[in-house]
């Protein structure tokens, strides 16, 4: 599975690419910290992101209304067909 992170890098406007040859003169590894930034806020395993993909699945499946049940509820229904 490619996260929507992965997913949103490949399709950026700016890359590491573009703006060095906008500004050559900044450095290369300041610029990927500061368009990546962002990735700090992931979560840190393929376990992780399997998990959340899981639970959003369970949630997409049901009826909700307009509330969420617990990720622990969610969690139950995706073990349970597993």
């Amino acid at each position: 599975m490619i996260s929507d992170f992965v997913y949103d890098l490949c399709h950026e406007h700016e890359t590491v690419s573009t703006r060095l040859a906008a500004n050559s003169k900044e450095v290369p590894g300041d610029v990927a910290k500061q368009l990546f930034a962002k990735a700090k806020s992931l979560p840190k395993s393929d376990t992780e992101l399997k998990a959340e993909y899981d639970l959003q699945r369970a949630f997409d499946c049901g009826k909700w209304g307009t509330s969420r049940p617990s990720d622990l509820f969610l969690k139950v229904r995706t073990d349970k067909f597993e």
